[in-house]
């Protein structure tokens, strides 16, 4: 999953949720499908052996978004994966 992408978008009815998605997507096609959802952040997920968890790094170039500081986005990529 070192290559997977993610983005964290203000959804209408839910606030910030973290989507996942393979790297032949790219962020700004993801973020469209979701119409008036407002990108947060975005960038990549990998393993963390240390941690045991998954963390957000580098960023989408194609909505120009990086991680927010704080953990925030780690938190909100590993409730996803452990919890779907």
């Amino acid at each position: 999953m070192d290559r997977w992408k993610y983005l964290i978008l203000d959804m209408p009815m839910s606030g910030d949720t973290a989507l996942l998605f393979p790297p032949h997507l790219q962020h700004a096609e993801v973020a469209r499908a979701f119409g008036t959802s407002v990108p947060l952040a975005g960038g990549f997920v990998r393993w963390n052996s240390e941690t045991q968890a998954f963390e957000c790094h580098g960023q989408s170039d194609s909505l120009k978004l990086k991680p927010r500081e704080g953990g925030m986005d780690n938190f909100l990529v590993n409730k996803v994966i452990k919890h779907g």
